[in-house]
């Protein structure tokens, strides 16, 4: 784990992580991925969801190959606002290319409940900050 000179963790502490180690990690997961796939043809999700609850709001993307078992355990109630069937290595550009502008327009968000994925969640800014991104596709826009 990453440790500041403070010996603390740094994902712990909601601070955000070194671009050197948010890289490997990304790569890591692609590895993963392409070993689940065994290929990059393998049928999958892109997703974005609004996840709530009576103190928070905000905006989760990501890859999965089910929904609804992605979420069974998220603390958070969730509204699905886009569900693109494609193949893994689509996805992964997509994704790969919605976290990069993402992170550009600084709109991460730390929620204060951590699950799996909780990373990869943002202001509820983003849904307008990537309709360029999907003016080719059917785009829901949140309530």
């Amino acid at each position: 784990m990453n440790k500041t000179k403070k010996g603390k963790d740094k994902r712990k502490s909601g601070r955000p992580m070194s671009k050197k180690y948010t890289k490997w990690r990304r790569e890591q997961m692609k590895i993963h991925f392409n070993r689940m796939a065994k290929t990059n043809s393998l049928e999958c999700y892109f997703y974005m969801v609004k996840m709530f609850n009576e103190n928070e709001i905000f905006i989760k993307i990501g890859i999965s190959v089910d929904l609804e078992q992605r979420f069974k355990a998220c603390p958070y109630q969730y509204k699905i606002l886009i569900k693109e069937p494609m193949i893994l290595d689509e996805a992964w550009h997509l994704e790969t290319l919605c976290l990069k502008k993402l992170f550009r327009d600084d709109l991460r968000y730390y929620p204060k409940i951590k699950f799996g994925g909780s990373t990869e969640c943002f202001k509820t800014a983003t849904v307008i900050s990537l309709q360029k991104i999907f003016s080719n596709r059917n785009f829901v826009r949140l309530d």
